[in-house]
């Protein structure tokens, strides 16, 4: 969710020579490089919405994770899966610092809210009984902050010099969340209610143990992208 934008401000509005006229540029000698970046990032704001076909980048706004678990190991455990995340429209990059010197990039995106849909699976104690169940789920979360640090080596292709991201450190702190799982109880609407009360009353908990397995989703699936759009982008273009 968090993490496509994180990875594009550290790049997108940097690659003047590969993209298209519409992407701003910024100068490697430029003393307010990364203020420069983070206005470039949100001139193209609509277009990173959408996608960017010219570089294969696909749509920050209704991407899907694959599968997020909370509890692994605990009391606890629910299984989220094809969760498509939207609402991304509002997101502020409030930190960038970008040490070409040593290929690394520190990026802090906030998203005031984001909507979700996808399907879960989940097992829980409660007073009365354990409670298990599977369904579809929707639901948002609201005050996401997110850091990320990205550490990339430097490969010759052709006589030009290309990223290769090697390694990604990023942290992702949720506010709150409010969710709802339909089909819980479909003959007992009164327990439904009472599961999913008690869900969203200890959303502080469940988003305390759902960060770190969010974090490692997101994690890999920015590496790949990262990679995937690099390859394509001579540092010498990206940085002039």
């Amino acid at each position: 969710m968090l993490s496509k934008v994180v990875l594009l401000a550290v790049w997108v509005a940097a690659a003047a020579a590969q993209l298209p006229e519409f992407i701003p540029v910024c100068a490697r000698n430029d003393p307010a490089l990364e203020d420069c970046i983070v206005k470039a990032v949100d001139d193209l704001r609509p277009r990173l919405m959408q996608g960017i076909p010219e570089l294969d980048v696909p749509a920050i706004d209704g991407f899907k994770i694959d599968e997020v678990v909370v509890g692994p190991g605990s009391s606890y455990r629910i299984v989220g899966r094809n969760i498509v995340v939207k609402g991304l429209e509002d997101f502020r990059v409030f930190r960038l610092k970008a040490d070409l010197d040593r290929n690394t990039f520190y990026v802090g995106v906030e998203i005031p809210a984001v909507r979700y849909t996808g399907q879960y699976t989940m097992n829980i104690p409660t007073p009365v009984m354990r409670v298990n169940g599977a369904g579809n789920v929707r639901g948002n979360a609201t005050n996401i902050r997110a850091n990320a640090v990205l550490e990339a080596k430097v490969v010759k292709r052709e006589g030009k010099s290309y990223y290769n991201f090697k390694t990604i450190d990023l942290d992702v702190k949720i506010g709150d969340y409010k969710v709802r799982l339909d089909g819980l109880f479909r003959d007992n609407k009164i327990l439904e209610d009472l599961v999913l009360n008690m869900i969203n009353e200890r959303s502080k908990e469940f988003a305390w143990m759902a960060e770190p397995m969010a974090e490692r989703a997101a994690a890999q699936k920015v590496l790949m992208w990262a990679n995937t759009i690099a390859k394509n982008l001579p540092i010498e273009d990206m940085f002039p």
